[in-house]
């Protein structure tokens, strides 16, 4: 029963997100808000219940399914990566950097 509600409020925590998106306009994706409230109720809370813990670990460990996907993509447009894989591979390369750079700058000004 608690992992039903566990579940229940990673639901409610994704709608609440959508409702969010919906009434304030943002620009934001709906699973981002959600994931924002959840982290507040979790703060506020102040620690993971073992119910939402296990839960979460299960829908971890199917995340690896999500990329099955993606890896036939990829065989598919053999192709098209082979003509254009240079620049995506440039593009893929410093977009991490750039986005790794943010985040510790972000993070050193807010550690002091």
């Amino acid at each position: 029963m608690r992992h039903l509600v566990a579940l229940g409020g990673l639901l409610a925590c994704l709608a609440g997100g959508y409702g969010l998106r919906h009434y304030l306009g943002v620009p934001v994706s709906a699973p981002v808000l959600g994931l924002a409230l959840l982290f507040a109720a979790l703060c506020m809370l102040g620690r993971v219940p073992e119910a939402l813990r296990r839960i979460a670990d299960i829908l971890l460990r199917g995340m690896l399914l999500a990329f099955v996907p993606a890896a036939v993509g990829l065989i598919t447009l053999k192709p098209l990566l082979q003509e254009a894989g240079v620049g995506l591979a440039a593009a893929l390369i410093v977009s991490t950097a750039a986005a790794l750079w943010v985040t510790a700058w972000v993070f050193a000004r807010l550690a002091r």
